[in-house]
């Protein structure tokens, strides 16, 4: 039991397979998207599902860290977006079968980055914006040649919302 500013929390207990199962199914359409928004071809990459699982469970873990040191504050979706994606840059893993590009992971995170803009701003009645390929071009470099925390990624992601 963990105890932060008199409130007590129970110990951390990982997603169980069922859970795992229904976020592979949510990552499996984040990835179909990305690939066809970058023109990629889907039998060409393949998904390191331990990878994938260990950045499902960091992001778990970081969204219970959130409710414990936030005073109860649950973590909304753009952050949790933003802390998966770290955790997908981190992880890496989506591999391409032979050759190509060595920053996959890095563009699919920034495919995801931009369509989860655009669908927080559509659900919460905002103005659409559309980026400029500079824009998608300076943060495909940040993520992939920067040393960035999840603060960062969540920073980024939410100064694109308008």
């Amino acid at each position: 039991m963990y105890k932060h500013n008199g409130i007590k929390y129970p110990p951390y207990v990982p997603p169980s397979d069922a859970a795992l199962l229904e976020m592979h199914t949510k990552a499996e359409k984040v990835f179909e998207y990305a690939f066809k928004e970058l023109g990629w071809n889907l039998s060409e990459y393949y998904i390191d599902f331990h990878r994938l699982n260990d950045a499902f469970i960091r992001t778990d873990q970081r969204v219970l860290h959130y409710l414990m040191y936030h005073n109860g504050m649950k973590m909304n979706e753009l952050k949790r977006i933003a802390v998966f994606s770290y955790w997908m840059v981190r992880f890496k893993p989506v591999h391409r079968v032979s050759g190509g590009p060595i920053d996959v992971n890095e563009q699919v995170v920034v495919s995801w980055f931009f369509k989860a803009v655009r669908n927080y701003q559509t659900k919460k009645g905002l103005s659409v914006v559309n980026f400029s390929e500079k824009l998608k071009k300076d943060l495909l470099y940040a993520i992939t040649y920067r040393d960035i925390s999840y603060d960062y990624m969540t920073m980024m992601i939410e100064g694109l919302v308008a």
